[in-house]
């Protein structure tokens, strides 16, 4: 239960640093915050291979998914080579990225929400 309550917490603690990440972009800086995963490399010799990085972009309003994409791949090859990890390329990543917004945004009088394996889309289903 104890991991059960810190999973909890540190989801939370995240959504709230996501929504004043977001709000700073949006609200104070007038850019579009987006999220972006970048999965390294298919080669399954590869040391990173099959992992996921993720970050969080407060780009300029004027700048196009394919854009924020490439600055988040370009990142990650860099952040690695910084660390003394070159064994990463821009060819052996591919990120995706999504646009992200605000509950605030969203009109809704109900939702159906919960974590993986839950049971969540077995109550969806049946209602």
């Amino acid at each position: 239960l104890r991991g059960i309550e810190r999973a909890r917490r540190t989801w939370r603690s995240e959504m709230f640093s996501a929504e004043r990440a977001w709000a700073g972009c949006v609200g104070e800086a007038g850019g579009r915050f987006w999220a972006a995963d970048t999965k390294v490399s298919d080669d399954s010799s590869h040391p990173f291979h099959g992992k996921v990085l993720d970050i969080g972009i407060c780009a300029p309003i004027g700048c196009e998914v394919a854009e924020v994409a490439e600055l988040a791949a370009q990142y990650h090859v860099h952040r690695m080579a910084s660390l003394g990890r070159d064994m990463l390329r821009e060819d052996m990543a591919h990120t995706e990225a999504v646009e992200l917004g605000s509950w605030r945004n969203v009109d809704l009088s109900w939702v159906v929400m919960g974590f993986p394996g839950c049971g969540t889309t077995s109550v969806a289903w049946n209602l």
